[in-house]
């Protein structure tokens, strides 16, 4: 299994990276499924929408390592939101790290607290490529912002 986690604040562009992407994937004719956990529906259920409204149809989850085991593993494998997903997601990567697959994650890196989430220390533990993504900071404009504010 190739990892790739795309983590960063709220408006850095994860989502937009990863709708490029499952294009790019889609383009050279390589199989991709897409997945979000149910619990991130803030723009929609059933698609991952981006800041600007671009949107790509995916499946939603509740418990990672139930649904991920039932799918029929594609070339590539995109999850958005994953700071969402239950802890299983993490058992799932683990049994499934010698397939022929890529993974590809998009997270929150940080809560509001600066604490990172335990999905993108565990992967980033991993070996993994890691895109840390930066946004502008509403509080004080600066564009170099690592974690969301409430």
């Amino acid at each position: 299994m190739n990892i790739q986690l795309v983590s960063g604040p709220m408006f850095s562009g994860k989502t937009s990276f990863l709708v490029r992407a499952i294009q790019v994937n889609l383009n050279i004719n390589r199989t991709v499924f897409v997945a979000k956990p149910r619990r991130s529906s803030r723009h929609s259920v059933h698609h991952l929408v981006t800041h600007d409204e671009t949107k790509f149809p995916c499946e939603t989850f509740e418990f990672a390592y139930d649904f991920l085991s039932r799918i029929q593993l594609p070339d590539v494998l995109v999850i958005d939101e994953a700071h969402l997903c239950d802890n299983s997601i993490l058992e799932w990567i683990e049994a499934n790290s010698n397939k022929d697959v890529d993974l590809i994650v998009g997270s929150l890196n940080r809560n509001h607290k600066g604490e990172e989430y335990l999905l993108v220390s565990e992967l980033r533990k991993q070996p993994c490529t890691h895109l840390e993504l930066r946004s502008v900071c509403s509080n004080c404009g600066s564009i170099n912002a690592d974690r969301t504010f409430r």
